[in-house]
């Protein structure tokens, strides 16, 4: 009987233990490439969400500063700004002295009406006098604000819609909601 060759055997040995040790690497350097991309993925994710988030708060903000500079015009918010043209409005967010986002408005509408209550009315409040004459009932207007907010740097956007109730005279109601 012939001894074994332990010479062979351990070169044998050492080219296995190479070839495991480099598919070994290569596993490795996969994974830790596919959890960068992962990584990656949803870091990109979070700021899209991010981005989103900003352009719709800008929109929101917008529609509040249409209302309220309505509101300033007339004295009181007596009807949908359907008299008043919206005009774009442009945010600086990073406070870099650059628009970093603008507003476009919707023409606003009106989308109907419903009957104001006595309850709803406050005998102490002289705006709603007017509102307790029985021959000039008063109504809720409800109008439908749309504003789409578009970030200049990238071109996304995010369309926000707002509604806003507002009192008004029956007989002013032509007047307020032409359409």
């Amino acid at each position: 009987m012939r001894a074994p060759n332990s010479t062979h055997s351990r070169r044998s040995v050492r080219g296995a233990v190479l070839v495991i040790a480099l598919i070994m690497l290569v596993l490795t350097t996969l994974i830790a490439v596919s959890v960068f991309e992962m990584g990656s993925s949803n870091l990109l994710v979070i700021t899209n969400l991010e981005d989103r988030s900003q352009l719709e708060n800008s929109a929101e903000a917008a529609i509040e500063t249409l209302i309220h500079r309505q509101a300033g015009q007339s004295g009181l918010f007596v009807s949908c700004p359907v008299n008043f043209p919206p005009d774009s409005q442009e945010f600086d967010l990073n406070g870099d002295g650059t628009s970093d986002v603008r507003v476009d408005f919707d023409q606003p509408r009106c989308v109907g009406t419903t009957p104001v209550k006595g309850n709803d009315l406050d005998w102490l409040d002289p705006t709603d006098h007017a509102c307790m004459d029985p021959r000039w009932p008063c109504i809720w207007l409800i109008c439908d604000i749309r504003a789409t907010g578009r970030d200049l740097a990238s071109g996304a956007e995010a369309r926000v819609r707002q509604g806003v109730r507002v009192r008004v005279l029956n007989a002013d109601l032509a007047v307020a909601c032409p359409n």
